[in-house]
């Protein structure tokens, strides 16, 4: 009987190394069209971003794969760390993780369209040369990232087990 629950333990492992290599692997495929469409909802007006560099979306590309393949982690954590014994917990704690990234990102947009519209008026009245915004500065990758482990956090802090202490020895 030991033996099946070794054979089992390595399924588990192999299970989640491989969604992990799955997500990265989506992650860092859809950098682009990630930040394209990230770009589309940036209310611009006369300020011209930066042109990236192979080096940006390079780096974009391994922290939005890094992001996407640590959601097999975060599962595993709320698992590990929580009580979610049925479907329905475990579905609502990833949407919850999916939901706090795309919130985190979102929000991330807003705060760089009120500066940029900001930059416009100041640039429109006091008739300064133009200088194009830094990508790198963007950070929409990060954003989504800090999204998904805050997401994962208050998962766990909504599903863990009440009886138990917060912190164990």
């Amino acid at each position: 009987m030991e033996g099946f629950f070794v054979i089992f333990t390595m399924m588990r492992i192999l299970y989640y190394a491989l969604a992990i290599a799955a997500c990265f692997v989506l992650g860092y495929s859809l950098n682009e069209f990630f930040f394209r469409y990230s770009k589309s909802l940036l209310v611009l007006g006369i300020v011209p971003l930066e042109n990236r560099t192979i080096q940006d979306k390079d780096i974009g590309a391994i922290v939005l794969g890094l992001a996407f393949g640590l959601l097999p982690l975060f599962h595993l954590l709320m698992v590990k760390a929580s009580k979610l014994n049925t479907a329905i917990k475990h579905s609502l704690s990833m949407a919850l993780v999916l939901t706090s990234g795309l919130i985190f990102w979102r929000l991330r947009i807003f705060g760089l369209n009120t500066e940029l519209k900001q930059l416009n008026d100041y640039i429109a009245s006091n008739k300064l040369p133009l200088t194009p915004v830094a990508v790198t500065d963007l950070k929409f990758d990060i954003y989504l990232l800090m999204g998904f482990l805050v997401g994962a956090l208050i998962a766990i802090l909504i599903f863990r087990d009440k009886s138990a202490p917060l912190i164990r020895n």
